[in-house]
């Protein structure tokens, strides 16, 4: 088996009862291991080093995090955290040079892909939130910049640009009204952040992923912790909480082939935004609170822009089971963005309610 030698690096074989592959992830190759006398699991992964190239600043970013949300946080030996080699090392290097690394599995936990009631929308708020209160006195200039410029909208639309004039595939013909689309919108969003931005928003710790299914839930759907802190770096608050929406508002799936069935559930928006907002009491900006409400618009269109740029360029990044998988991804993207679009106003005001209603106060 291709994970013996990781095995022998943070085990003692003697100890080990199964290992089965575990999970849905796209990115890293996971495994469930678990031990004979103790039944405690653990979560085994070979990672991808194509996407992420400094696995050393990849797992120094992730110790330091868990270890100061360990600190404080109320609920101790509750989250995720990194469990050394029997060399003391967060990840182990086979003879292939593969990179593998080891975190703990929390018990009785669980994931959702899809957001079942208003009150695991709130759950999944407190979660975010909660996140970020917890690191709100970390020193974010020590943490790696693990994937540069990640949401970064103007990198994203070179890259899209770059893509349409290269037209390596002869795709640009069949979606010019796509391309005229992202154009209008881009310009649209590079508004918004030039408008936003007149006004100081704090770089944060952010978690950069945070869709639904990266939340862990205990069997009363109570929220545990974020997981999956890979992409974990110095950010903006409105990455976080638009693209924690985007995933957990939609009406369906990120590649919904009937885009008619595609929209934004306010109900679910409001919910997940009370639960975010009542963690974050008191330590949120005036300009942070100001960009909650079109954040999840501008995650939408960044991340189906990055699905069209990779159909343009011949599906060379996100895994694709279907033909035209990446340009209906973007069709689906684009069908919640408009809608979040025409209930734009109506976001707004929900989030100055729960502003109002709970006399929620900005860091001052």
């Amino acid at each position: 088996m291709e994970y013996e030698s990781a095995l022998t690096a943070f085990f003692n074989l003697d100890t080990i009862a199964d290992v089965e592959e575990y999970g849905s992830g796209h990115i890293h190759q996971t495994f469930l291991v678990s031990l004979k006398d103790n039944h405690l699991k653990y979560i085994l992964q070979k990672l991808n080093t194509f996407i992420f190239t400094d696995v050393a600043a990849l797992q120094t970013n992730i110790e330091k995090v868990t270890d100061h949300i360990e600190k404080n946080t109320n609920d101790k030996g509750r989250g995720i955290r990194v469990v050394k080699s029997l060399k003391s090392s967060s990840f182990h290097v086979d003879e292939l040079g593969n990179y593998w690394r080891v975190f703990n599995f929390v018990a009785g936990s669980r994931t959702f892909d899809t957001i079942e009631s208003t009150d695991l929308a709130r759950q999944g708020g407190h979660a975010l939130g909660k996140f970020l209160s917890e690191l709100q006195g970390f020193p974010v200039e020590e943490l790696h910049v693990v994937l540069p410029d990640f949401h970064n909208l103007d990198k994203r639309f070179r890259q899209f640009n770059d893509a349409v004039e290269a037209d390596l595939f002869y795709r640009r013909k069949d979606i010019e009204e796509e391309i005229a689309c992202a154009q209008r919108y881009y310009q649209k969003f590079k508004r918004f952040l030039a408008s936003a931005h007149t006004e100081t928003i704090p770089v944060r710790v952010t978690h950069n992923d945070p869709k639904f299914n990266n939340i862990l839930f205990d069997d009363q759907h109570k929220s545990i912790c974020l997981i999956d802190l890979d992409t974990v770096m110095p950010g903006y608050l409105y990455y976080d909480f638009g693209d924690a929406i985007r995933t957990g508002g939609a009406s369906a799936a990120e590649d919904e082939e009937d885009v008619s069935r595609m929209f934004i559930k306010l109900e679910l928006f409001k919910a997940y935004a009370e639960g975010f907002l009542s963690e974050t009491q008191g330590i949120l900006t005036k300009a942070e609170l100001s960009t909650l409400a079109l954040a999840p618009q501008l995650m939408t269109f960044i991340i189906g822009l990055r699905f069209l740029t990779d159909y343009l360029n011949g599906d060379i990044y996100y895994k694709t089971h279907m033909t035209k998988h990446n340009l209906q991804r973007w069709l689906a993207q684009k069908a919640l963005m408009m809608d979040m679009e025409a209930k734009e106003q109506t976001m707004r005001e929900i989030i100055n309610e729960i502003i109002t209603t709970n006399h929620i106060k900005n860091e001052e």
